[in-house]
């Protein structure tokens, strides 16, 4: 019986304007939505509703603590964009890399991510401070 992925087996990588920002290691939690919604329609005549769907683009959530500066200068490069204070070469991509124990690989790419407000959290003498990132997307590409 194969083993359940565990989150030791999954990288989050962070693309920045095509360079690897491997230094934002210490992603606590990532999540990746593949955003669907069903369109319901009731017609006279019929017993029940006829429903379809759509896609909707992706969402992408990350929590990180902080033990070097790289988070905050990824959210300079985000805000820098947003404000349009950089050049067309500004994408921001994040990469999910799913390491299987057979030895298979299953990458998730979510393309040019669009970024919602940045919170920088400190709950408590006690707790470690966190940054969390919240982006959409139209795209995906699946290798």
């Amino acid at each position: 019986m194969a083993q359940r992925i565990k989150g030791q087996e999954i990288q989050v990588l962070i693309i920045s304007g095509g360079t690897l920002q491997a230094k934002i290691s210490d992603i606590s939690n990532s999540e990746i939505t593949f955003e669907l919604e069903v369109l319901e329609e009731g017609y006279l005549g019929r017993k029940s509703n006829d429903y379809d769907m759509i896609f909707n683009g992706m969402t992408v959530k990350m929590e990180c603590h902080m033990s070097n500066d790289q988070a905050i200068q990824f959210t300079q490069a985000v805000v820098d964009r947003a404000a349009r204070r950089t050049g067309e070469g500004a994408r921001i991509d994040v990469v999910h890399v799913f390491e299987f124990d057979n030895g298979q690989f299953v990458t998730i790419t979510v393309p040019n991510l669009q970024f919602q407000s940045i919170p920088i959290s400190n709950g408590g003498r006690g707790e470690y401070v966190s940054i969390s990132f919240e982006g959409k997307s139209s795209s995906f590409q699946i290798a």
